[in-house]
């Protein structure tokens, strides 16, 4: 299917009459950000509410912390997000967007996983930081690329399965974090979640011309 859209996408760039590029348009748009954006956001969604959850384990009885300790902790990925926020900023080059995303979600996943693993309290902060880093990096790509490419008669309903797969992932990463945990541990259910969203990413990643190609051919088509 993404060669077949991608092909699609450079075909129509060839058209000089750009009204038959967005006749097109919004097929080969919906079907990208359904298949494989949407999963994506949930999945990263899962499985940064599974860090949350089990985040008071890990101050108590991991970094043998209190309170105080998983309040600084989750300070930590609030600031990573807001870092990520400030960043994005500067970044203006939007055709970059799915790339953004697959190296957000791979950059999350790697530090949750040293987040899991990690004893010492400073190196658990650092990869908290970087983990909201990352997190708040796909959630803005993933938005920019619905605004970008879902067309007017389509927005309603991919925005409406973006909130569907952003806010229901949330209660779903609870009940995962509460029954992985009490079978093979809180360090390795967070590891088990940030592997499937390192796994997904490189997939993604795959798919970054595609999107690429899309972007393209919306501004080229807005620019007529």
């Amino acid at each position: 299917m993404k060669y077949y859209l991608r092909n699609v996408g450079l075909k129509l760039l060839l058209y000089k009459d750009y009204s038959l590029s967005v006749q097109f348009y919004p097929f080969g748009a919906v079907m990208p950000l359904t298949s494989s954006v949407l999963p994506l956001t949930s999945s990263v969604l899962t499985v940064m509410a599974v860090a949350i959850a089990l985040g008071p384990i890990f101050a108590k009885e991991i970094l043998q912390g209190g309170p105080n300790t998983f309040g600084f902790l989750m300070t930590a990925s609030s600031l990573g997000t807001l870092a990520g926020g400030i960043y994005l900023t500067k970044h203006s080059n939007v055709l970059e967007s799915g790339k953004v995303l697959a190296l957000g979600i791979c950059f999350m996943g790697v530090s949750l996983i040293v987040f899991a693993l990690s004893r010492v309290f400073w190196l658990s902060l650092l990869s908290l930081f970087a983990a909201g880093f990352g997190f708040i990096l796909q959630i803005i790509a993933g938005r920019t690329l619905l605004q970008l490419l879902v067309s007017d008669e389509n927005r309603g309903q991919i925005t409406g399965l973006y909130v569907m797969a952003s806010t229901g992932a949330v209660p779903i990463g609870n009940l995962i974090a509460g029954a992985l945990a009490s079978k093979i541990g809180s360090s390795n259910t967070v590891i088990l979640g940030s592997s499937i969203c390192i796994a997904g990413s490189i997939l993604f990643m795959q798919q970054i011309s595609t999107f690429r190609d899309l972007i393209r051919l919306n501004l080229r088509t807005e620019g007529t």
